[in-house]
């Protein structure tokens, strides 16, 4: 189970962030250069993996010292990044902007690789964070201003066209080719990965509890038969059903209109 939850972690943190090495330096928010189980736990999350989380925290804790650190998921992009490390001791001062002559070839493309990938990280959190600002909530923007015929997915003139209306001066092309991972096309999930999941969870959990999610509107719902919902009778509708989702978030999402 865990050489398969270990896969699909790979694939999601990936498909999220470019490469193992880049999305720790996201996750490596302090500069310890390593993780412990709480800052595992949200890294999952980020990137909307559900599976068992302690089992492959154990795994990548080669030395059972509590902590995970880049040699232990990524060990090629680790020796990488200790090598120019030990070049930036022996030279006295910390590497400077431009490679001095005798770098050699692989730590100069690595290192300018890392800072491309973390002033893209800090671009699409900057997008992220403007989104919230203006819309409250990502799902809202979505269904609003990228997504409002609620086709599932929008190409790159489309996204190009909104995040220029939101980030006049921002470098939405490099946030597009982040977000999008190649795909030519752009859906919520890649915007907030644990909406989908969340959104699946909240359907399967009300289907259990009463058959089916009209069995659950028409019993949890109001009773003033105007088949609609606001948020504080949504919030009420979902207590009987004890779901773990960001009911909040959700009924954002839901209220397309």
């Amino acid at each position: 189970r865990t050489a398969s939850s270990l896969a699909i972690f790979r694939e999601k943190t990936t498909t999220r962030y470019g490469s193992l090495a880049r999305a720790f330096d996201a996750w490596d928010t302090d500069g310890s250069m390593r993780m412990s189980p709480k800052e595992f736990q949200a890294a999952c999350e980020s990137i909307a993996f559900v599976g068992p989380e302690r089992a492959l925290f154990a795994y990548f804790d080669a030395d059972g010292s509590g902590f995970i650190t880049l040699d232990e998921i990524d060990l090629q992009a680790a020796r990488g990044a200790e090598k120019l490390r030990l070049k930036e001791i022996a030279a006295g001062h910390r590497v400077a902007e431009q490679a001095e002559p005798d770098e050699d070839e692989d730590v100069v493309d690595w290192r300018k690789e890392r800072q491309r990938a973390q002033r893209i990280d800090r671009a699409v959190e900057k997008f992220l964070t403007a989104i919230k600002n203006r819309f409250g909530t990502v799902p809202r923007a979505w269904r609003t201003v990228f997504d409002p015929e609620a086709e599932g997915k929008i190409e790159k003139d489309e996204f190009v066209k909104a995040a220029r209306a939101l980030q006049p001066d921002g470098p939405v092309f490099a946030v597009w080719q982040r977000l999008s991972a190649g795909h030519g096309f752009l859906t919520l999930e890649a915007l907030d990965p644990s909406l989908p999941e969340s959104l699946e969870a909240f359907r399967r959990q009300a289907t259990q509890a009463f058959g089916s999610m009209e069995a659950w509107f028409r019993r949890c719902g109001p009773q003033h038969n105007h088949g609609r919902m606001t948020l504080t009778e949504f919030l009420k509708a979902c207590a009987p059903i004890s779901t773990s989702v960001n009911e909040k978030r959700l009924f954002d999402y839901l209220d397309a209109d």
